[in-house]
């Protein structure tokens, strides 16, 4: 019995090297590209989770407290009403600095609030990026319109 020693080639390891390589490489680029989208979807989908709280507060509730200027407001509603709108909220909101309103609804996004002839806060750029529209059914000065809040970076 002939016994033979196994040998490897220099040809074949730097063969093997490199389709071991290629196929890290790809791996990484895969892991790369997929985390980036992942991170895309999540931060689309917590702006429209923002707007549509914040779209919610404004149709639903009176805001805090129930009768509130832009100088002692502490949380801001805009109805009267499930879904009905008052128009002295719509005006206090719009005439909040805009600055104060984003604290006041803890934002780290730009807004744009319009009902009917009211718009308020900073309309989306063209270049601007992730923009979320959120528009609700209300009834505003005893007739039915749509209210629109829009967030974007």
């Amino acid at each position: 019995m002939i016994k033979t020693k196994a040998q490897i080639s220099t040809i074949d390891m730097i063969i093997a090297m490199f389709i071991f390589a290629t196929l890290v490489t790809f791996v990484i680029m895969s892991w790369y590209n997929y985390n980036g989208k992942l991170l895309t979807r999540l931060e689309h989908e917590a702006i429209i989770s923002k707007a549509t709280e914040i779209t919610d507060n404004f149709i639903k509730t009176p805001g805090m407290p129930t009768a509130w200027n832009r100088t002692n407001v502490e949380f801001i509603g805009l109805a009267y009403s499930d879904r009905k709108i008052s128009e002295e909220k719509v005006q206090e909101f719009c005439n909040i600095s805009y600055n104060e309103a984003r604290n006041l609804l803890n934002l780290m996004y730009h807004f744009h609030f319009s009902i009917k002839e009211t718009e308020c806060g900073i309309e989306p750029l063209e270049e601007a990026k992730k923009v979320v529209s959120i528009t609700r059914p209300v009834i505003y000065k005893n007739e039915t319109t749509m209210l629109k809040f829009s967030l974007w970076r």
